[in-house]
């Protein structure tokens, strides 16, 4: 059975040309020797020129085909260069948009450090404006201050984070005028920090005293509860050490 399709597939592999060519010639050769027996030579000549003729169209047939091959090898090396090509440049494009993407990357970064820089230069330049607030304020009181020139020297003092200073002069503030309450409150906020909670104590007490008595209620309440939170911090940490307690940002 295999052998028979295998004969079947060989016969159709053939060109009908092919098969032609090869009657044109047994019929070739059968006239010849029919000729020869029968001695008539135009009997030969008629199956020679059918297979001269069957020849020519058949050994066409095989160049065209040829031509049709090497053509086909020809758009065949054109398509794989193109797929060479072809996926040449896909890698090229995912090269691009990595790249793309590494530069987004660093340009979200550079974002990030100008708007950066540009907070540091504002606080700079508000610490600048503050310094120069202080240096002018400090020139004043050389000549003679006020109570309320101390205590916004102070006050700014204690915004640059210079408590000890600020300590100072609200205390100066507090010795040109005795019933400035807001300096015994920020001196007492500021020795809270400095771990002073006994003057902190002392000085929110005082605030309170003269807050009641200029009928200031609210301050008043706010001096009384600072006052009483930190007596309670002081009396559960009587017997052990105890932080700092940070109360300036309530006045800050």
């Amino acid at each position: 059975m295999s052998q028979q399709i295998n004969q079947s597939s060989e016969l159709k592999s053939f060109h009908w040309l092919d098969l032609v060519e090869i009657v044109s010639v047994v019929s070739s050769v059968g006239g010849s020797l029919l000729a020869i027996v029968l001695q008539q030579t135009a009997l030969s000549s008629i199956p020679l020129s059918i297979c001269v003729a069957v020849n020519l169209c058949n050994r066409n047939r095989l160049l065209k085909a040829q031509d049709t091959q090497k053509a086909i090898a020809i758009l065949t090396a054109q398509i794989q260069e193109n797929h060479i090509n072809l996926d040449q440049a896909f890698n090229q494009i995912s090269t691009v948009e990595q790249s793309i993407a590494n530069l987004n990357t660093d340009t979200q970064k550079l974002q990030e450090q100008d708007e950066n820089v540009e907070q540091q230069i504002q606080q700079l330049t508000e610490l600048v404006k503050k310094l120069e607030k202080i240096q002018i304020l400090s020139k004043a009181m050389a000549v003679g201050g006020s109570s309320e020139d101390f205590s916004e020297l102070a006050h700014h003092c204690q915004n640059i984070g210079e408590l000890s200073k600020a300590r100072e002069l609200y205390t100066e503030a507090i010795k040109h005028n005795h019933r400035n309450a807001n300096a015994y409150q920020q001196r007492g906020v500021i020795r809270s920090e400095l771990d002073d909670k006994q003057g902190a104590i002392q000085d929110f007490r005082m605030a309170a005293k003269l807050y009641f008595e200029q009928e200031d209620l609210e301050n008043y309440q706010q001096a009384k509860d600072l006052c009483n939170k930190l007596y309670e911090l002081e009396d559960s940490n009587q017997d052990k050490d105890s932080e700092p307690v940070i109360l300036g940002k309530l006045f800050s």
